[in-house]
């Protein structure tokens, strides 16, 4: 409803309904003094004295005493069918049958110039200077062809005019001979098809039938494989390909008429050949992760020699699948020849990541006790570094295959087994991956959660969400808010919700009215402020759940505020933008609301907190019999009521109470993060202050700093602390 803009569906697939609130709302276990008293560092004062043991001694507070004292805090802070036939035939008879077909074809220029091409190629193989011709009809061929989506014409067909003239060239089998052309042993010969083959990769058409079948004609023909995978004509095909796939992934015009069948036999081929050469690379980065010793160059070089290997292969393995798809929803049970290939490259793939994940903890163990002797740690890394990008990749793509359950029987019995077998290695490959490779692994969150732990699925979460800008770095883009403590709410809606997200990702700047204090603790305070007011019932945005009232769902009586809707927006917001500070503001979401904003779908089970008893009517009818149900003779009328505005409130455990508002007053975070006062990503700090007893202590909130006066008594500290963990004192500092 009112986050889907802020979040990708991929940050909500790496997590489950508790790790999104463990990060958005924090602990909300008791506080562990222990480790909070572990965490603080002094200054002023001894940690054993007195005073300190005073301070410590006072986190059991049972009562609050009324004071006049203020606390304060710090200042700073298929054609394929018919190009066979044309081969089988000889060129006379063939330019006999397209010359006969010239009057019913809406573009004869077309057929004739294809045709024309299609006969010079064989002919050259005969007499060699006649391929100086092939250029020629090549560019003339995709002139005709402009001309014709210039003009539109409406007798084009079904495939539009570009299209018909390019399902025109592959049936008249111009690309196989151009192919075939190119090995020749004759020079005049390859140079003229290379020319021919050059020009036709300059078009912008898309021609996605005629670079596949080059690319299997130059690849496979003849008996002389003068096409080398570094070939350079052969590589430049290829990346053509790719790149018109890539865009047009999903289309089905982009090949135009021919048969999935066909364009699958062909792309089998190019898989296999990018499969072998990627298990290659993993088997090279495997020996040289098992070494100390500096890589051979040769080895090193194979790492860094094709930038264009893991796009392509990726590009053709989702192409492939979309035509298996196709396929087998047509004939589901029909095998095909070459899925033999595909099955033995896809398991290839799967038993080379096996091997190379068995070395990586024995690598990391080494990396770590590497000396001066051997590989320097950084060189280690860097080592390691070339190679994970591949075997994301592959992981990536052979989970994808495990889908296509048909097409490989065995990927979902073997997918699975080799992560749970390498679980450590599977984290590293998770956490090591940045940005850029996040949305790459974003599945096996979703798919196997359960081998992760939940920092590895919160660096993964955090990895998809926007990244802010660094501190420092364009001070003048970032987003300055002048927010009044009376109109906090609505202050906060008009400045957060009418700013460009670009403007908000490069920091908040933030200051309350009349208050000299800035910095980290005053953005951390008027985060949580702001999250107790959305969530308050005065709001009617949200209800809290009877069994937990720090859980909430999306309130149905919300409709009574005519801005309910712009609000959800600045709700969505203000929680992406918590977590990206990376702020808990102590809020849980409802199983129902998180699903919704995952886009999942709700189950009645999943309503059973949000709304105990509606779900418990709906059991109770489930178990009934149907018969009785359908006679109506239980008369059933579905009534539910709902509290339009009415407020309730929760009562805690006043220790704890008390001390959640300490801590706010000292750090400006009312609940901590999930692992504890670690994850505050400092350490606090008591200071002595030099003010006189009759002072309350005051905090900066920036560095997480109290500065409490020397106390002269047990009882004197307590009587000052209690004051400051009153609500209205705690939650009403200005400075940080």
């Amino acid at each position: 409803m009112f986050v889907k803009c802020e979040f990708s569906k991929s940050f909500f697939d790496a997590l489950d309904i508790q790790d999104f609130n463990r990060m958005l709302g924090g602990n909300k276990d008791t506080i562990n003094v222990k480790e909070w008293k572990a965490h603080t560092d002094y200054n002023g004062f001894r940690r054993k004295s007195y005073r300190v043991k005073w301070f410590w001694k006072t986190r059991h507070w049972s009562r609050c005493s009324n004071a006049s004292a203020t606390p304060s805090t710090c200042v700073s802070c298929t054609p394929a069918g018919a190009s066979r036939a044309a081969r089988r035939s000889a060129s006379s008879g063939s330019t006999l049958h397209v010359t006969s077909r010239l009057l019913s074809t809406p573009h004869p220029n077309a057929f004739n110039l294809a045709s024309e091409l299609a006969a010079a190629a064989r002919l050259a193989h005969a007499q060699p200077d006649s391929a100086a011709s092939l250029e020629r009809l090549v560019w003339a061929f995709l002139h005709a062809a402009y001309t014709a989506r210039k003009t539109k014409k409406s007798c084009s067909g079904p495939l539009g005019p570009v299209a018909a003239h390019v399902a025109i060239l592959l049936r008249s089998g111009a690309p196989a001979a151009l192919g075939q052309l190119y090995l020749s042993e004759h020079e005049p010969c390859r140079v003229g098809a290379e020319r021919a083959i050059r020009r036709l990769l300059t078009t912008d058409i898309s021609i996605t039938p005629v670079l596949l079948e080059l690319c299997s004609s130059v690849a496979a023909g003849g008996s002389v494989r003068r096409c080398h995978a570094d070939d350079p004509l052969y590589a430049d095909i290829r990346r053509s390909l790719a790149s018109l796939l890539s865009f047009l992934m999903g289309h089905p015009a982009c090949w135009l008429d021919v048969s999935p069948d066909w364009a699958a036999e062909h792309l089998t081929r190019l898989v296999v050949d990018k499969a072998s050469a990627v298990v290659e690379l993993i088997e090279t980065a495997r020996q040289m992760m098992m070494t100390t010793q500096p890589p051979p160059p040769a080895a090193a070089a194979a790492m860094n020699k094709d930038n264009d290997l893991l796009p392509e292969f990726k590009t053709f393995s989702s192409a492939l699948r979309q035509q298996v798809t196709w396929l087998l929803s047509a004939a589901p049970r029909r095998r095909r020849p070459w899925w033999t290939a595909l099955h033995a490259a896809l398991a290839s793939l799967l038993r080379g990541v096996d091997e190379y994940m068995g070395v990586i903890e024995t690598f990391m163990w080494r990396q770590m006790h590497a000396s001066a002797a051997s590989s320097s740690p950084t060189a280690l890394l860097d080592r390691m570094a070339l190679s994970l990008p591949c075997v994301r990749v592959v992981l990536a793509e052979l989970d994808a295959w495990s889908d296509v359950d048909a097409a490989w029987p065995e990927s979902g019995h073997a997918l699975r087994p080799t992560l749970a077998a390498h679980a450590v290695e599977t984290e590293i490959l998770v956490l090591t991956a940045g940005s850029e490779w996040s949305q790459t692994m974003g599945w096996v969150a979703a798919r196997h959660r359960d081998l992760l732990h939940f920092d590895t699925r919160r660096h993964l979460a955090m990895a998809l969400l926007p990244k802010l800008a660094a501190a420092g770095s364009g001070d003048d883009a970032r987003h300055e808010m002048i927010v009044d403590r009376s109109r906090l709410l609505a202050d906060s809606f008009a400045s957060v919700a009418n700013a460009a997200p670009e403007k908000l990702r490069a920091g908040l700047v933030v200051e309350f009215r009349d208050e000299m204090a800035t910095g980290p603790g005053v953005r951390r305070e008027w985060f949580c402020l702001v999250f107790r007011a959305l969530f308050s019932p005065s709001q009617v945005l949200f209800s809290a759940c009877p069994s937990d009232r720090r859980r909430f769902f999306v309130n149905p009586a919300s409709i009574v505020d005519p801005l309910h809707l712009p609000y959800y927006e600045f709700a969505g917001r203000m929680i992406a933008l918590a977590l990206m500070h990376r702020i808990p503001v102590g809020v849980l979401f409802d199983r129902t609301l998180f699903l919704q904003l995952a886009n999942r779908s709700i189950t009645l089970d999943d309503i059973m907190d949000a709304d105990p008893s509606l779900y418990a009517s709906c059991k109770k009818i489930l178990e009934m019999d149907s018969s009785l149900l359908d006679s109506n003779t239980l008369g059933l009328t579905f009534v539910r009521e709902v509290e339009l505005l009415g407020s309730r409130t929760v009562v805690k455990a006043m220790t704890i109470d008390q001390q959640r508002r300490l801590l706010f007053f000292w750090t400006s975070v009312e609940y901590l993060p999930f692992d504890g006062f670690s994850g505050l990503g400092s350490r606090l700090s008591i200071f002595r202050s030099h003010n006189s007893c009759d002072h309350l202590p005051t905090s900066g909130t920036c560095f997480y700093q109290l500065d409490l006066p020397a106390y002269t008594s047990f009882d004197m500290m307590e009587r000052r602390l209690q004051m400051i963990v009153q609500e209205h004192v705690s939650s009403s500092f200005g400075k940080s």
